[in-house]
Formats: C-alpha cells, structure tokens, sequence
C-alpha cells in the first residue's frame, strides 16, 4: 500500500510541450551565439516556464539548463596532444 501511494504521489513527466523542443534544439546551438543572444534565449525560455510553470518536468528541460551553463560557464581548452577538453568552474 505504501509504495502505491508513494507512486501515485510523484510528478507526472510531461511531453505537452512542443516549445521546449524547439528551445532544445537551439539551445544545442548556443556555442556559436554572442553572450548577450545567449542571455535573450535564457530570458525567453524563463518566460515560458514562468507561465508553464509544469514545464520544469519535462525531461528535456533540464538539458536546456545544461546547455546554458554549458555555454556560459564553461572554459573551452584546445590542445594540440589531446583535442579538445571542457572544464567547468
């Protein structure tokens, strides 16, 4: 009985959000976009959420968080012995 309840407790996973893949997609592509487009795509995708709060479930959401950081948090490394390295700080 606890582990039913327990079940019917958790947050369902969401798919209901077409946006989120487009903001997936280009958020795949922001390592070529200038800080401040980076910034403008941050804004829009927290106004999306901001009114589809239910958003924050979806799967891909959090991959869209990782590619911002990525892009604005990260340190690229290029050598010559190795290719290329990420460093996050």
């Amino acid at each position: 009985m606890f582990a039913f309840t327990f079940v019917a407790c958790e947050k369902e996973i969401s798919h209901d959000y077409p946006e989120l893949q487009a903001y997936y997609t280009e958020s795949y592509h922001l390592n070529v976009a200038t800080r401040d487009s980076v910034l403008r795509f941050t804004n829009k995708v927290a106004d999306f959420v901001e009114v589809n709060p239910e958003a924050k479930y979806d799967p891909i959401y959090p991959e869209i968080v990782n590619n911002v950081n990525h892009v604005l948090f990260g340190v690229w490394i290029n050598t010559e012995w190795d290719g290329e390295e990420h460093l996050y700080y």
